[in-house]
């Protein structure tokens, strides 16, 4: 057990193992750990705190990625029903962003226009359409699809926890 984490202490639930077994725990994880980053980085600077924050950020990073395959395969099922959403509102809004005089405010259009436009509003701001095309459908397309493979992918995160096998 890490004694130097106080945030890592309180969600392990052996001696010398680091398990995230709820949501719940997962949460006291990730709120007390930017507790922990709040109070490193308003101390005082000195030599030491980089190295102390790599420590303890490999240490979070480690935890996380213990997670039970239970805990993982509920996250997967969670999350790819709103990536494929996500990605299938987007590509439409490609479709649409060529046909500017389709009202967006009107059934079915508003359907797809009023999820997608807080996304991609500031989008938007940021990146400014290039030769008079919207590209921000398409940023978000390829955002989304590849958060999709990272987690939800054959060799993604999620599916690589769902199937360790736990040799304790």
């Amino acid at each position: 057990m890490c004694n130097t984490f106080p945030a890592v202490s309180q969600v392990d639930t052996g001696a010398s193992q680091h398990r995230i077994e709820s949501a719940a725990a997962l949460g006291t994880l990730v709120s007390s750990t930017a507790s922990y980053l709040t109070v490193l980085l308003s101390s005082p600077a000195h030599a030491s705190a980089s190295e102390s924050l790599s420590r303890h950020h490999a240490q979070v990073l480690w935890d996380l990625a213990d997670i039970d395959a239970r805990t993982a395969g509920l996250l997967a099922r969670i999350l790819q029903p709103f990536l494929s959403i996500g990605i299938l509102l987007m590509i439409i809004r490609i479709v649409l962003s060529w046909y500017p005089q389709i009202p967006g405010d009107k059934l079915p259009w508003s359907v797809v226009v009023k999820p997608t436009e807080p996304v991609l509003g500031p989008t938007r701001r940021v990146i400014q359409p290039v030769g008079g095309v919207d590209i921000s459908p398409i940023i978000w397309v390829a955002l989304l699809s590849f958060i999709n493979e990272i987690l939800l992918g054959p060799q993604g995160i999620l599916n690589l926890l769902q199937r360790k096998i736990d040799i304790s």
